[in-house]
């Protein structure tokens, strides 16, 4: 990920996670990232629509881990379910709510 590369290392901070929309995932940019430099990315694979219908919101109040597939998922499948993971989800909505506090001033 360009981004990751544009901290300075005087700043002496590990990043330990790196958030990315879907313009940013590609599967070569995420192997690369999460070999040469130990974060964990988690990037959208896709667009989602952010119009939800009450059937949408009531699934979203019955949330659950993603469930182990079983066979090999692709690199895809897996960041999508990373996503979806309780840490992911924690990671989106905290990245998200900064960005909105920002875009208010």
């Amino acid at each position: 990920m360009p981004a990751l590369a544009s901290v300075p290392e005087e700043l002496s901070y590990k990043v330990e996670n790196v958030l990315a929309d879907s313009g940013y995932y590609s599967e070569e940019a995420v192997k690369k990232t999460e070999a040469e430099n130990s974060p964990t990315v988690y990037a959208a694979v896709g667009r989602v629509s952010h119009h939800k219908s009450v059937q949408d919101l009531e699934e979203a109040l019955q949330y659950s881990e993603p469930e182990e597939s079983g066979g090999e998922d692709t690199p895809k499948e897996s960041m999508s379910k990373r996503l979806k993971t309780s840490e992911g989800r924690a990671l989106y909505h905290k990245t998200t709510k900064a960005y909105r506090n920002l875009t208010r001033t």
